[in-house]
């Protein structure tokens, strides 16, 4: 295992240790077995279960943020730009389903390292949800393309329609079966979320 690729494996058994058992009932023993190294290079590469924790969840949310920041400018339209973070945020849950089980876990833990790790992706980014979504559906309203729609309660709305199935997965496949593809279901979730929003907030 080249030395580079140890905190990567280490961030994926994490991840993946983590969202099974939570902060507090994850042990570091546990992570360095699943990353197939000792104990002794965790604590080098990441100083301890805390860091390392608020790591992961750093890595998730700079990606998410990051397609706000890419999909809301001011120039594009609210369609394009909806479309975009739905099919954008689909896919980093998809590829790591377990990070909506993490972060369910975490809040209900009382989120304080979601929060640190917000702080932090605001300190160094400058990214903001509020400061990107709330200007964007302002202009678009006051240039007559959407509903009169509150940012935030459309953004908790959007948020929550991409999530819900990676977070009840199994309760969905027990009530309704197991998708046949679920990469095709996936797909078709992204526009059924899309339609959904149109409709929703597209003035027709």
């Amino acid at each position: 295992m080249a030395q580079q690729d140890t905190p990567a494996r280490i961030l994926e058994a994490a991840t993946s240790v983590f969202s099974k058992e939570g902060f507090k009932g994850a042990r570091m023993q546990q992570i360095a077995a699943e990353a197939g190294v000792n104990q002794a290079l965790l604590h080098y590469h990441f100083g301890s279960k805390e860091k390392l924790y608020e790591e992961v969840l750093f890595r998730f949310f700079s990606d998410v943020f990051s397609r706000l920041a890419t999909d809301f400018q001011a120039e594009t339209e609210p369609e394009a730009a909806f479309r975009g973070f739905i099919h954008a945020y689909m896919d980093i849950l998809s590829t790591r389903p377990e990070l909506p089980r993490l972060m369910v876990s975490e809040v209900l833990e009382g989120g304080r390292h979601i929060m640190a790790v917000v702080d932090r992706i605001f300190s160094q980014t400058g990214i903001s949800p509020p400061q990107l979504i709330r200007p964007f559906i302002e202009k678009a309203v006051a240039s007559d393309l959407i509903r009169p729609v509150d940012p935030m309660q459309t953004t908790i709305s959007v948020v929550g329609m991409c999530m819900f199935y990676f977070v009840a997965r199994p309760l969905m496949e027990h009530i309704w079966g197991k998708p046949a593809d679920e990469k095709a279901f996936i797909a078709q979730r992204k526009e059924a979320i899309v339609d959904l929003v149109f409709y929703g907030i597209i003035k027709r």
